[in-house]
């Protein structure tokens, strides 16, 4: 398993248990070359509480693909948080920010 996917399950396993826990959450990870699928796309999104959540997952030090800073600014410009991870305690960080608002 890659580096990225490592990094992604951790994060699947986390949103999994806040959904156990009784968190307002939903989550769906994208399968790259699936059913519309389009290039670039973040590899998750979540809606916490009605907040909606793009997450690009790299593996440490990696970095967006130009498609992909071209989602990034589309989800800016509508409003949406987008959210690069390549670590899963400052992922966490990240939604127990999402999760005080």
């Amino acid at each position: 398993m890659t580096p990225e996917k490592m990094i992604q399950s951790k994060i699947i396993s986390y949103l999994s248990k806040l959904a156990d826990e009784g968190h307002p959450i939903f989550y769906e990870r994208r399968q790259a070359g699936g059913f519309a699928y389009k290039k670039g796309l973040p590899d998750l999104y979540i809606v916490y509480n009605g907040k909606h959540i793009e997450v690009e997952v790299k593996r440490p030090g990696g970095q967006l693909s130009s498609m992909q800073e071209t989602w990034a600014r589309r989800f800016k410009q509508l409003g949406v948080t987008h959210y690069v991870a390549d670590d899963v305690s400052k992922f966490k960080l990240f939604m127990k920010e999402i999760m005080k608002s």
